[in-house]
């Protein structure tokens, strides 16, 4: 089974893509929602909730939302949540290797530990300023 990553930056775009995509593909394609915790949208995410309001468990098979580490002036504490933070997102693409991840944003703060941690899987990024539901219409 393959195995989809859908990670959002920009929550106000990435959900309504995501849904389409996700709506779209065949069932033999396991649908993995992965919210890392997106700090510079920490105010309008509030993860568990995102999923709630927009029904995310209709389109996705699994939903994990993570909080991203504060910068912490204690550099030890900051290493460490950031080591944390690492092994929960290798933990689970341990589990379900990644076959391809779709993301919103070329600014992902966690850019670097996906690839890393993805073992060479495709990454798909969508651009905002060039993708926005208002222009383009993604169809089934």
């Amino acid at each position: 089974m393959k195995n989809i990553y859908f990670i959002p930056t920009y929550y106000y775009d990435s959900i309504d893509i995501f849904k389409r995509i996700s709506s779209s593909l065949e069932d033999d394609v396991r649908k993995i929602y992965l919210d890392t915790g997106d700090y510079f949208f920490r105010d309008e995410q509030k993860g568990p909730e995102i999923i709630k309001k927009n029904k995310l468990d209709l389109f996705f098979d699994q939903m994990h939302t993570f909080d991203f580490p504060n910068h912490s002036s204690n550099k030890i504490k900051h290493i460490y949540n950031m080591l944390k933070y690492k092994n929960a997102i290798n933990k689970i693409f341990k589990k379900y290797k990644p076959s391809l991840i779709i993301t919103t944003g070329d600014r992902n703060n966690f850019y670097k530990i996906i690839s890393r941690l993805s073992n060479k899987a495709p990454i798909i990024i969508f651009q905002h300023a060039l993708i926005h539901k208002f222009y383009y219409d993604i169809k089934n």
